[in-house]
């Protein structure tokens, strides 16, 4: 419980001040750093990483201070690619940072308006005034009373106590908290004495005379943003404390608060001149702040492969550290003996100067090894890596074939590290309703007295085409409202209400009245009269616009309901100040008189429309759990009150009182029969009935409701107590059936994602029949196949069992379909939620839940709550041993999105609370195709050669180390200088990998899309094999550096080798050699394995090569010019001119990469993967094509190749042989012939325009046999040679023969 607040308007002066310090101030802080802390906490982040960890250790032991000599290698080698490391990192925090601190600032120093006391008079008299002041939103204190206006954003959470609605409506956006773009209504508190709709801004004299010494008293600040519990306590009360303990307020009145009362931070007041309203909750306690919670980090499978290579490379580092320690000691041994010295090698007596076999000396040695070999784990790794992903991204959002032109949506990604993540997924877990289908509700059947109501196809056409065309349906949001809501074009119901059927009438009140639409007044109606076209602007949110009202519905099937209602001539008028006004048609059943009313008018133009007002006495909304919702209304006319009740068909046919004759059983049986053809017809149905209740028992029940409505703890299982009082004995009214189309390729899609190895679950909360046809009808369930179907009844009455379960059932039934499958048979499961509770309830039955999964070819889950959506896909990501994507698009898909490895959310209508907990979204369903099997794909190869390449690379330098101690008693001398050793991951070696990453494409997208089984080759990929390659990739550097160590020692180090003053080159010139072959190879294994090539693909890979040399020309000027790198002073002059260099990098460079390339011919051509075949056969067609279009330019160029002088009996002839080739083409006689063609002169040397066509034409038709044999008849009739040739390229295989 919150503790109690004090009064709007307190006694003393410093209450405020005390108010301030007992609760949260306004100002929100979402930065993670400050400019005093960021260094320390930056780094202490960073250092979590177990990598960046341990190279700081290497570097610690490189550096003199600690340990003089004993590092082989400098300090700067490890240091600098650390700092290098770190810094990218830093500055990348800061700058997300500094744009978090800049919206930070923004949003505390927006403006907004605070009431405050009335002020007294001045000398003379006068009466107290209003006085507002502007302050800034982290000024605003819990107390305070707010003034927000229209289009303003709510600066914290308040208590609304005055609108300037009359009716104390306030309508607000709350797109910013759960993502919904549909207005809800807020209601200002009943406080006595305080009156809506009074000027044009609220009076604080009226305030403080009804809210003096009253305090709100609340729940504690939580995150559920449709629920709140608190009261007023001491309304009316005279005097009153300031706030206590005890409420302040004795003897005054309680007041419950409601969540309709309260308006969040982060929504907008709409279509309200003003609101003012009582802070409740400032800060980090508001609902926004309390929602804005980070999601759980999310890690790639590939990650964790990487993070076990590691540990695999540090324990083959230490092995081999191990071993070479151990081998220099047998040096000792044998070598340094009394008789055998080597004189050159005189101890210095110091430490750490190795100079024995004793185990200090071993130890010493060992720890040498580990730091020369620090290298064996990359540590740009992560930093590529992450570059790269960033690249990927931005590639996924620019892709124009997953961009939604219809509510222009390209696809969003909300992470980074996750890309690889996309092109393993095995099974998709996806809501229906918005997701699957549109989500554009179509009110389509209707079942009313046992009879079915839906469009009379023809005549309904016919009806539709005559009808006048009126304002009210002629807005763009409604003008083919006919169309979509087929209903209204049924004949009979529409005389029915003309004829004023009962039933139908108390169909239409009920669907005008049972709901929680809002109709809001729309502008753009003065511009009916004016438009041609029918067409009005439609900015102002969603919502269908009639008569210029805006419908606004939490539930896209409520909105089709009321607008059908209103189609059927019962049209929603207002929803407000606890009443309904609803407009009815004259009894001549047109809906052409629903003009009246329009922009929000209820006076009636025409004679015969009847407006009806109802008066709301209590609403029991609609919850997951309950599946229904109920209003009790009173008739102003006759002063009935009615229970409206629309729900579920399980959660209202049960309530519904014994029939009382054989008409009204059949009605039931009937409607039952119905609602299970519209299941399967795909529809979504919901039971309508209603019940009058008595007076006597209508006051009773009232007292019970208005005390939950007051309760401050568990509020909402008090109302759902409650209504169950009242929502019993129902008379039914009728049944609606609503269509919600499937997008388009939706099953076009799951088919190619099930042909790509991904099994795709469908989880939503309609009933079993509409599940399974939907199912049927995207392909989700083979059509052959059968179905099995689980429901809760199954578990129940075994007699074995104490508690009534069957918990042999599960058992029993995932058995069978093992062997079902095994033997080839294919059926779809279809389980209930009920049963899926039980299914989910042990380790055991999940065991067994999960074997029925695996057997079935396609899962359907119905009648599902969202907690199930969320606990079945957690159970396919932990115990399935699948990479889970759940696709959602509402508010109820959210768990789901959260709790599977990748959540993609839907752009729908249900708003963008998917999208906003979702790390990738797209705008419909159909993408998903592009996302997983081309962006998915690529990116799960790209960043897999990524992670192999950066330790493959890094094994080439690092164990050429290893390789020159064989030739140095294993003395830990490296071969490498320092500058090339600081510089190889950053300069010679990362640009090539990182534009492989960003560029490289196996197959084309549209090949990955017409062949969705390659998806398998990275979705299958599984753990033992990425260690397996992982081995041959380091095999093959290890290779690489045994190759290009010997090859250059071979070359350079021979006795006859010496430089141009007839020195033998020194070590770190051949390590200038060696380390050029590595550079090489390494750029060269990139290259072998580059399959598609662009500009940037090239220039990063000889880019990085030819740039090498010119450093070298620095590294080896620096001493001169600045004292540094003296190993290697003058290096450049030395070998840069010898001929032995370039023979011993080339001799490297070509023995090194030369087993990759064979071996990747022979994979070609004796094991080719299914890409190597689609690929090669893509290139041929793009071969062929590419030599058509040369020929065709070709021919363009060079103009016909007839002759310009040509005998008309030849053209004839030539005529008369393409005949018998030539088939009939478009427009060409009854026969096939050509065209009549105009007369044409019979002169020999007249050049004129129709020659030179037909010699165009000709030479069009060269491939035919029989025109080669005209083309000599020409020659021999003319007597001229033609200046012409026909090369072999132009002419067929056949005419080469």
């Amino acid at each position: 419980m919150r503790p109690p607040l004090t009064s709007p308007y307190p006694r003393h002066s410093q209450t405020r001040k005390l108010r301030a310090r007992a609760f949260t101030a306004n100002d929100i802080t979402t930065s993670h750093y400050t400019a005093y802390n960021f260094v320390p906490k930056n780094l202490w982040q960073q250092f979590q990483r177990v990598a960046n960890v341990y190279f700081l250790l290497i570097g610690m032991l490189q550096l003199d201070v600690f340990f003089p000599g004993l590092s082989p290698t400098h300090w700067s080698t490890t240091i600098a690619p650390l700092a290098f490391v770190l810094s990218i990192n830093a500055a990348k925090e800061a700058y997300d940072d500094y744009f978090r601190h800049r919206s930070d600032a923004a949003v505390n120093a927006t403006p907004c308006v605070r009431i405050l006391r009335p002020k007294n008079p001045p000398r003379g008299g006068g009466a107290l005034t209003t006085t507002l002041e502007t302050i800034r939103w982290k000024d605003l204190r819990v107390g305070d009373i707010a003034l927000v206006r229209n289009n303003q954003e709510l600066p914290a959470d308040v208590v609304c106590v005055q609108s300037s609605d009359r009716a104390g409506v306030g309508f607000v956006e709350t797109a910013n908290l759960d993502g919904e773009t549909n207005l809800k209504a807020k209601r200002a508190c009943a406080i006595p004495g305080v009156a809506s709709g009074r000027g044009s801004d609220p009076d604080a004299v009226i305030l403080e005379k009804a809210l003096q010494g009253a305090v709100i008293q609340c729940e504690a600040p939580n995150n559920q943003l449709y629920k709140f519990e608190g009261k007023w306590v001491g309304l009316g009360a005279d005097g009153g404390a300031d706030g206590g303990a005890d409420g302040g307020a004795d003897g005054g009145a309680e007041l419950g608060v409601s969540v309709d009362n309260v308006l969040l931070r982060g929504s907008t007041l709409r279509n309200t001149d003003w609101i003012a309203g009582v802070v409740v909750f400032t800060g980090g306690d508001t609902k926004l702040m309390r929602n804005s919670v980070r999601s759980p980090r999310k890690v790639s499978s590939l990650e964790r492969q990487m993070n076990a290579l590691v540990l695999c490379i540090g324990a083959f580092q230490l092995g081999v550290s191990l071993l070479c320690a151990a081998l220099q000691r047998r040096w000792f041994l044998t070598e340094q003996t009394s008789e055998v010295r080597h004189w050159y090698l005189t101890p210095s007596g110091a430490w750490p100067d190795v100079d024995g076999a004793g185990a200090t000396d071993y130890l010493t040695q060992l720890v040498r090894f580990l730091v020369l070999l620090n290298a064996l784990i990359p540590i740009s790794l992560y930093v590529t890596l992450e570059l790269v992903k960033v690249m990927q991204c931005g590639w996924i959002g620019l892709d124009r074939s997953m961009y939604d032109p219809v509510n222009d949506v390209k696809c969003g990604v909300r992470t980074t590290a996750l890309n690889e993540e996309l092109g393993q997924v095995g099974c998709v877990l996806s809501d229906k309703t918005g997701t699957l289908t549109q989500n554009v509700m179509a009110f389509v059947k209707c079942s009313v007295g046992g009879r079915v109501y839906s469009a009379d196809d023809a005549r309904a056409e016919q009806a539709a085409r005559t009808l006048p065309s009126t304002p009210m349906l002629s807005a763009k949001s409604s003008k083919n409202a006919r169309d979509v809501h087929t209903i209204a074009r049924s004949v009979a119901l529409r005389a029915a209400a003309g004829a004023r059927d009962p039933a139908i009438l108390a169909f239409l009140r009920h669907l005008s009245a049972c709901h929680t639409v809002v109709p809001a007044a729309d502008s753009s109606c003065d511009d009916y009269s004016s438009r041609d076209d029918g067409s009005s602007s439609d900015d102002r949110g969603s919502g269908a616009v009639f008569g210029g009202l805006r419908y606004q519905a939490s539930s896209p099937d409520e909105e089709a309901l009321v607008t059908g209602a209103a189609l059927l001539g019962r049209r929603l008028l207002s929803n407000a100040a606890g009443a309904v006004v609803t407009e009815s048609h004259p009894p001549d059943g047109s809906t052409d008189d629903l003009r009246t009313g329009a922009c929000g008018s209820a006076n009636g133009d025409f004679a015969g429309v009847v407006t009806e007002r109802c008066e709301v006495l209590a609403v029991n909304e609609f919850t997951s759990a309950r599946k229904r919702m109920s209003v009790v209304i009173r008739d102003v006319a006759t002063g009935t009150c009615v229970l409206l009740l629309k729900g579920a068909d399980n959660a209202v046919l049960e309530r519904l009182a014994p029939p009382a004759d054989e008409a009204a059983a059949k009605n039931v049986d009937a409607t039952k029969a119905h609602l299970d053809d519209f299941a399967r017809e795909g529809l979504r149905t919901l039971v309508l009935a209603q019940r009058v209740v008595p007076p006597h028992e209508l006051r009773g029940w009232l007292d019970e409701y208005n005390a939950a409505q007051a309760a401050l703890v568990d509020r909402e299982g008090a109302l759902a107590d409650v209504a169950e009082l009242i929502e019993r004995d129902c008379a039914l009214v009728g049944a609606t059936a609503v269509e919600d189309k499937l997008q388009d390729g939706v099953p076009e899609t799951i088919e190619t994602l099930r042909r790509a190895g991904c099994l795709v679950w469908m989880l939503t909360g309609d009933k079993l029949e509409t599940a399974v046809s939907i199912a049927n009808t995207c392909r989700l369930i083979d059509a052959e196949g059968e179905l099995a179907i689980v429901q809760e009844s199954d578990f129940v009455g075994d007699p074995i069992s104490g508690n009534g379960a069957n918990p042999r059932f599960l058992r029993d039934k995932a058995k069978e379909a093992c062997e079902d499958a095994a033997r080839g048979c294919t059926f779809g499961l279809v389980i209930e939620g009920g049963a899926l509770q039980h299914a989910l309830a042990t380790d055991e039955s999940q065991s067994h839940f999960l074997a029925l999964c695996r057997a079935s070819s396609g899962v359907v889950c119905c009648r599902v709550s969202p907690i199930q959506k969320a606990r079945v896909t957690t159970l396919m990501k932990k115990r399935g041993g699948f990479v889970t994507m759940g696709v959602g698009d509402g508010a109820n898909d959210v768990g789901m999105i959260k709790a599977a490895h990748i959540g993609v959310g839907i752009s729908g209508r249900e708003g963008r609370a998917a999208v906003l907990a979702s790390d990738y979204s797209v705008g419909q369903f159909r993408f998903l195709a592009n996302l997983l099997l081309v962006h998915g794909r690529w990116s799960a190869k790209r960043n897999r050669e990524v992670v192999l390449y950066a330790f493959y690379k890094n094994f080439v330098y690092a164990m050429a180390n290893v390789w020159f101690g064989c030739v140095s008693a294993m003395s830990a001398q490296p071969v490498f200088t320092t500058a090339a050793i600081a510089t190889f991951n950053v300069l010679w070696t990362s640009l090539p990998t990182v534009a492989f990453a960003c560029f490289d494409q196996d197959v084309s997208p549209a090949t990955s899309l017409a062949h969705p089984e390659l998806y398998r080759e990275s979705s299958k990929y599984t753990n033992a094999r990425f260690l397996l390659d992982a081995f041959v990739w380091l095999l093959s550097a290890s290779w690489h550096s045994l190759w290009c160590l010997f090859a250059c020692l071979a070359v350079l180090g021979d006795p006859e080798a010496s430089t141009y003053d007839g020195k033998q080159w020194d070590l770190f010139a051949v390590g200038i050699a060696v380390f050029t072959a590595a550079i090489c190879a390494c750029d060269a294994k990139v290259a072998i394995r580059t399959n598609h090539w662009t500009v940037f693909n090239a220039l990063a890979v000889f880019g990085s090569v030819c740039a090498w040399f010119p450093f070298v020309r620095l590294v080896s000027d620096a001493y001169v010019s600045f004292g540094v790198f003296a190993p290697v002073s003058g290096v450049a002059e030395a070998l840069f001119p010898e001929p032995r260099f370039w023979l011993a990098v080339t001799v490297a460079v070509v023995g090194a990469v030369a087993p990759d390339a064979v071996a990747e011919v022979l994979l070609r051509f004796l094991a080719p993967k299914d890409w190597h075949i689609l690929r090669e056969a893509c290139d041929a067609r793009a071969k062929k094509a590419k030599d058509r279009a040369w020929v065709k330019a070709a021919k363009a160029a060079t103009g016909p190749l007839l002759p310009v002088v040509v005998d008309v009996s030849l053209r004839e002839n030539v005529d008369d042989q393409e005949g018998t080739h030539k088939k009939p083409t478009k427009g060409s006689g009854p026969r096939g012939e050509s065209p009549p063609r105009p007369a044409r002169t019979s002169c020999t040397s007249c050049v004129c325009a129709e020659d030179e066509w037909r010699a165009r034409r000709d030479r069009r038709k060269s491939r035919n046999p029989s025109y080669l044999e005209a083309l000599a008849a020409a020659r021999a009739a003319a007597e001229v040679e033609p200046d012409w040739e026909v090369t072999n390229a132009e002419l067929s295989d056949e005419e080469l023969v």
